[in-house]
């Protein structure tokens, strides 16, 4: 496992969406190819999702004793399918920012985070081959503190994607690309299963050193550790999955929590961009 695949994903997640005319809707089955048109990628049929870690700096500023804001900074990769188990040699990584709410309670509290948070996906080579909106995002918190418990789940929509990459199967009958102007768009979702507080300083360190760039870039002024941490400075550790889903004629209802997926489809560029 190389230095990256210890950059896991802070809060990553996932929602699943069904359509109204069906009763699931996440692919199985589907093929990935990790260069994509390049040579030498990784090529793997996948039965459910893709294994995910990563790390995160995060940022809360409380308006009374309860109720703070967030900001955050995350990286992480995929680095591999958990059926059937493979670890990839040409990994696909992750940036995510976003902001958000909480509130702290003696038992549970809450993380709400906002529509329009950013997850960008880079191939191996380096290359963006996926622009990503936050669609929402929550989570429970560990009774009297600030801590995720567990699962904290994200739901993007796909914005700015290349093609090449993910296939609803083996034969590459249908790129994702060719289904991300469909109704309901392409959707992509995480789920992690053991959000952690990093406690050790050289282990903070390092995930500072991974995430300060971004962090900086995104919210302009650099994350500080010592500024009360474990309440109001963070620095997170977890691991988790995501599974695809392709959009289906008529409109798709939020049902809930669960393990969601995405398609990554054809490059379109932004017009603010």
């Amino acid at each position: 496992m190389n230095a990256m695949k210890k950059s896991l994903f802070a809060v990553a997640v996932a929602t699943a969406f069904v359509s109204s005319s069906a009763q699931a809707a996440f692919l199985t089955d589907w093929f990935i190819d990790t260069n994509g048109a390049a040579a030498g990628g990784d090529q793997v049929v996948v039965q459910e999702g893709l294994k995910t870690e990563g790390t995160a700096l995060v940022t809360n500023v409380f308006s009374d004793a309860t109720h703070f804001t967030f900001k955050e900074a995350a990286t992480f990769t995929a680095f591999g399918a958990n059926t059937p188990t493979v670890n990839f040699t040409n990994d696909l990584r992750g940036e995510f920012t976003g902001t958000g709410a909480g509130v702290v309670g003696p038992v549970t509290g809450t993380l709400t985070f906002n529509a329009g948070g950013t997850l960008k996906i880079f191939d191996s080579a380096n290359n963006e081959i996926g622009l990503f909106s936050l669609v929402s995002g929550g989570a429970a918190l560990t009774g009297g503190s600030v801590l995720p418990n567990g699962l904290v789940s994200l739901a993007f929509m796909a914005i700015d994607l290349d093609s090449g990459y993910f296939f609803t199967d083996s034969t590459k009958t249908t790129d994702l690309a060719s289904v991300v102007d469909a109704p309901g768009g392409v959707l992509f979702g995480f789920a992690t299963t053991n959000a952690s507080l990093i406690t050790g300083a050289s282990a903070i360190a390092g995930v500072v050193g991974a995430n300060q760039a971004l962090y900086t870039a995104t919210y302009g002024a650099p994350f500080d550790p010592n500024n009360g941490y474990g309440t109001q400075s963070l620095a997170l550790e977890n691991g988790g999955q995501y599974r695809f889903q392709v959009p289906e004629p008529g409109s798709l209802a939020l049902l809930g929590l669960g393990l969601l997926g995405a398609g990554v489809a054809r490059r379109r560029k932004l017009e603010a961009n």
